[in-house]
C-alpha cells in the first residue's frame, strides 16, 4: 500500500511539472522588417508598459548563466540568462549549454532583465 501511495505521489509530481513547463509557452518574435541588428519596442504587456530588447547576431561566448553576442555593429553585448530561460536551437528546446561559438542568434529581453527566449542556429 505504502508503494502504490509514493508511486501515486511521484506521478502527480510529473503531471504538475509538466502542465506548468505547458503553460508557460515562449514568447515569440515579432516580425520586423529590414536587416536589424538591436531594436528596442516600447509595448503594453499585460496592461503594463514594458521594454522590448531583441539582439540578433554571432554567439561570442555561451555558458549556462550567460550568452555574449557579437553585433553586426562590432559591439560585443554580454545578456545574462535565467533558469526560466527558454533556449532553442533550430527551433527544439535544449539547455544552455547546446549554444556554440559563431552560431547566429536572436536574443529578447524584457525591460533589461535576463533573457526570456535565445533562439539559435537558424539564420533569418
Amino acid at each position: 500500500m505504502r508503494r502504490i501511495v509514493v508511486i501515486g505521489a511521484v506521478a502527480l509530481a510529473f503531471a504538475a511539472a509538466s502542465s506548468a513547463t505547458a503553460a508557460r509557452r515562449p514568447p515569440t518574435f515579432p516580425r520586423i522588417a529590414g536587416s536589424w541588428f538591436h531594436v528596442e519596442l516600447n509595448m503594453t504587456i499585460a496592461g503594463k508598459p514594458h521594454t522590448l530588447i531583441l539582439d540578433r547576431g554571432r554567439i561570442r561566448r555561451a555558458t549556462a548563466l550567460a550568452v555574449t553576442v557579437h553585433e553586426r555593429d562590432g559591439n560585443n553585448v554580454d545578456i545574462p540568462l535565467a533558469p526560466t530561460t527558454v533556449v532553442q536551437l533550430n527551433g527544439r528546446p535544449v539547455p544552455a549549454v547546446f549554444l556554440v561559438r559563431g552560431m547566429p542568434v536572436e536574443i529578447m529581453r524584457v525591460d533589461g532583465g535576463a533573457a526570456v527566449r535565445v533562439d539559435a542556429g537558424r539564420r533569418r
